[in-house]
């Protein structure tokens, strides 16, 4: 039998959080930072369990933040003593995006013992695996119940950033804020919604979750990187990124200004085309109902264009094989080419990983990159963060390892 099939050995787990005031403002929002450096710079304001189907208890900060944090004796008898047999591996914790709650645990708790990957489980992954949504408000609503708590959002914005409201924070009147005691139910309700969701899940199997914890192992250790290099790029991104975009500017008097514009590229490119054959490459959807010019011969009026990558590689082939048969191109063709080459090499999203490299890494590695089941009905892995499953595979070959070394050497 599956220990992990009965509810009775799950503890589930919500967690909330908040950024020392010290911090910077990357380091203190988990979406910039990252899970892993930013739970290195919080601690835990309300921690709420469920043990097994009885019912939800939550312990809460209600000293005001004062550097105090929530001590391991302060946790309910019957978390700490569920701890014990999941030290055993008889039972386990369970959280939605159990890596944040894992990490939350083990950084932002100096005397809370140390909580091992192989003690916790993901609700999100047997959710997705089920083909339910990633989100806990979507996969509740999925199984027929009533989702998130309507305020929770509100009410992370207003106590969890760096610096949001105090907790017990005295009104005017001498009231204590009473969305203090909302957003403790707001956790409350999480888990209740998590633990039904759960109920409501296939259960993966033991061979599955022995998975996820090398996984999760692997997101605790990091991959490592070259620091210094990433910082370097990172700039050079930034600096190349506003050439490209002042080179654009240019040629195009003010119509396109920046690379990512993708649908006037689009379009400035598609109305300078003179030729059919190249028009179309650009066309992914006629109207054709619609005549031009009251001509019913005319050209069909094009309702959607697309430069993605193998469009314009189609068409700089196009220009190249009509360079080669006119022995050369004219002026306006030749801007065609260098805005088309633009969007081809500064287009691409890739560089900017660098910035997010140096914005999340912890220590030189990057960690919590991988997502277990990520991927709906296929249980591949997905990942998040700076999206280490997508890096560019293009190579500048020859000049690869000459233009490494160059930024290297750049001070920036």
């Amino acid at each position: 039998m599956n220990p992990l099939a009965d509810i009775e050995n799950i503890c589930f787990v919500d967690t909330e959080t908040r950024a020392e005031p010290h911090v910077s403002v990357s380091d203190g929002n988990v979406v910039s930072a990252g899970t892993y450096r930013y739970a290195k710079s919080a601690f835990i304001i309300i921690s709420t369990w469920g043990v097994g189907s009885a019912p939800v208890i939550d312990v809460s900060l209600n000293r005001g933040f004062d550097g105090n944090w929530i001590e391991w004796k302060e946790l309910p008898y019957e978390v700490r003593e569920f701890y014990k047999r999941a030290e055993q591996r008889e039972a386990w914790f369970a959280a939605w995006n159990a890596g944040f709650d894992k990490a939350a645990w083990n950084h932002s708790t100096p005397d809370w013992p140390l909580l091992e990957a192989d003690m916790i489980i993901d609700v999100m992954a047997q959710a997705v695996a089920s083909n339910l949504p990633p989100k806990l408000e979507g996969a509740s609503r999925f199984i027929g119940r009533e989702g998130k708590h309507p305020e929770g959002k509100r009410l992370i914005n207003k106590f969890c950033t760096r610096d949001g409201a105090q907790p017990y924070e005295v009104l005017e009147d001498g009231s204590i804020d009473p969305d203090w005691e909302t957003f403790k139910l707001y956790g409350r309700e999480d888990v209740v919604e998590m633990r039904e969701v759960f109920k409501s899940t296939r259960p993966l199997p033991y061979e599955e979750w022995e998975d996820y914890w090398v996984s999760e192992r692997i997101n605790e250790r990091g991959i490592s990187i070259d620091l210094e290099f990433v910082q370097k790029a990172a700039k050079v991104a930034v600096a190349d990124r506003a050439r490209i975009d002042a080179q654009l500017n240019r040629w195009t008097n003010g119509q396109i200004t920046a690379v990512t514009q993708t649908a006037r590229i689009a379009d400035w490119i598609y109305d300078r085309l003179s030729d059919t054959e190249a028009r179309d490459i650009l066309v992914t959807e006629y109207d054709e109902n619609a005549i031009v010019d009251d001509d019913e011969t005319a050209d069909l009026k094009p309702v959607k264009l697309s430069i993605a990558r193998d469009n314009i590689e189609k068409l700089l082939v196009f220009y190249a094989a009509k360079a080669a048969e006119d022995g050369g191109l004219s002026g306006g063709d030749q801007t065609i080419v260098d805005v088309l080459e633009a969007r081809q090499f500064g287009g691409s999203s890739s560089p900017a990983k660098y910035a997010k490299m140096a914005a999340q890494h912890d220590g030189g590695l990057l960690k919590g990159m991988y997502v277990f089941s990520g991927a709906p009905q296929t249980g591949r892995f997905s990942s998040k963060g700076v999206q280490t499953h997508n890096l560019t595979r293009s190579s500048l070959e020859e000049f690869e390892v000459p233009a490494i070394e160059m930024i290297n050497e750049l001070e920036v």
